[in-house]
């Protein structure tokens, strides 16, 4: 009774477990105290001089270092959060409407630690994300809850054919001839071969997407990571002008 954990530390990523857990969101009763150098009397002259020279000459990781600001972005990554954050919205502050195809994304899971995912967009905007977990042989059930949510947007359905997955196409024809319904259903198997394997990927390279790319997996995640990555240098072009940096 009455024991104490005290933390002291200096965060690396916003996505770490212990700010996440003990700054972000702590537990009840939880003292959080952000401690710098500022408060530090007896730091000599030489070394806020040091200081100083490093947040002139390297501002992107002043804030980490000094002020224990974690950062949003893992070098390792290929899709950064930063870029996640910049799309958000994007389309408004763009002026660019939401007209094109209702679709669903549909990532199959049975029982498991995985679950199943739901991502809905209109065009070229991503609307809501939704999981649940689906209990051993509740794959059917799940199939018809997209099935319903395909009916209600009537948007067609994209989803993992992989394992689990291969039967969710039978179990959506079923449900369009008991329900007379239309919902158009198509397989995304990450495993196939790469699309347009002769087109070229990098043009001023001369390389072609049979050349960069392994499967249709790799191939549409890295399609996912440039789309963020432009919108995020649009985006942070726009705001510089605005801001008049």
């Amino acid at each position: 009774e009455g024991s104490e954990c005290w933390l002291l530390f200096n965060p690396n990523l916003v996505s770490d477990f212990v700010w996440q857990n003990f700054v972000a969101d702590p537990p009840a009763n939880t003292v959080v105290r952000c401690i710098n150098y500022t408060e530090n009397p007896f730091l000599s002259k030489t070394m806020l001089d040091v200081i100083e020279n490093h947040k002139a000459k390297h501002p992107d990781t002043f804030d980490k270092i000094y002020l224990g600001i974690p950062g949003a972005d893992d070098d390792s990554s290929i899709i950064k959060a930063s870029w996640v954050n910049a799309a958000i919205d994007a389309h408004k502050l763009l002026g660019l409407p939401d007209t094109g195809r209702s679709i669903l994304g549909y990532d199959v899971a049975d029982s498991g630690g995985d679950k199943n995912a739901l991502t809905y967009r209109k065009g070229i905007v991503a609307y809501w994300c939704d999981e649940w977990n689906g209990k051993e042989d509740e794959l059917l059930k799940s199939c018809a809850r997209v099935h319903d949510k395909a009916c209600e947007l009537d948007a067609m359905v994209i989803y993992d054919s992989i394992g689990v997955g291969a039967a969710c196409g039978a179990k959506f024809n079923e449900l369009n001839t008991s329900k007379k319904t239309s919902v158009r259903h198509v397989k995304f198997n990450a495993g196939a071969s790469v699309i347009k394997p002769d087109a070229l990927y990098e043009r001023a390279a001369n390389i072609k997407n049979k050349d960069f790319f392994t499967n249709l997996k790799s191939q549409t995640w890295w399609q996912v990571a440039d789309r963020f990555r432009l919108t995020y240098q649009v985006i942070t072009a726009i705001q510089n002008a605005q801001s008049g940096s």
